[in-house]
């Protein structure tokens, strides 16, 4: 929740939006449906949360096959309930499926939406994730890779000081650092692949070119390359 609520606000305030608490609220309520129903349906959810982990949007989808619904929705039904404002509701309601929500609340929405993916980045250890997270920032905010870098330098900073604060442990996360030395290794494995995958295929055409030209006995230029 923490790391959601800081990359929200994080990113509000790269992007220049106005309601930069309200995305930190929102990036902190935003799953206050996974409490409600931790407290109602008791082991049944604990197991569904231990089956997928830290993967968030696992999460989703195992609710609703199983349940019916999911914890986003429920934390939209609490929310109104208490009376709190459509501000604070939507992100809630639709950070798991921002791209269904009103117009007029897709910029907040998208801030909580991509902060939980920053969240997601920082509690498991898979570099792909660091990808999704460029990937949606140039999407939803046309933010480039080096600013995103210095976003999550920025979120992890503003997350350990608010721990402190509350003297919250941030067991189980990653430092950005080493977050993003592990992408960047990853990228430039990927980089190679691709790049050995390319000179392959160019040398197994340069090889079918020949065979084509040349006659497999002797060698020696076909007719159709001497014409």
């Amino acid at each position: 929740a923490l790391f959601s609520a800081v990359g929200a606000r994080t990113i509000a305030q790269q992007t220049g939006l106005l309601q930069q608490e309200e995305a930190f609220l929102g990036g902190l309520l935003q799953d206050l449906g996974i409490m409600a129903m931790v407290q109602t349906l008791g082991d049944e959810y604990l197991a569904i949360l231990h089956e997928v982990g830290n993967d968030h949007r696992a999460l989703c989808r195992l609710e609703r096959q199983r349940l019916g619904g999911t914890h986003a929705e429920i934390g939209a039904a609490l929310a109104e309930h208490w009376k709190l404002p459509p501000i604070l509701i939507a992100p809630i309601r639709y950070h798991d499926q921002p791209d269904q929500c009103p117009l007029d609340q897709l910029p907040l929405v998208q801030c909580v939406a991509v902060g939980g993916l920053a969240a997601d980045v920082f509690l498991q250890n898979k570099p792909a994730l660091v990808e999704q997270f460029f990937i949606k920032l140039h999407a939803c905010f046309e933010i480039d890779r080096p600013t995103g870098e210095i976003l999550i330098e920025t979120i992890h900073k503003g997350t350990q000081e608010i721990a402190d604060l509350f003297d919250i442990r941030l067991d189980g996360s990653r430092d950005a650092q080493s977050i993003l030395a592990d992408a960047n290794e990853t990228l430039l494995q990927l980089s190679m692949a691709t790049q050995m995958n390319a000179t392959q295929l160019e040398n197994q055409n340069r090889k079918l070119q020949e065979q084509v030209a040349r006659d497999s006995l002797t060698g020696a230029a076909n007719r159709g390359r001497l014409n």
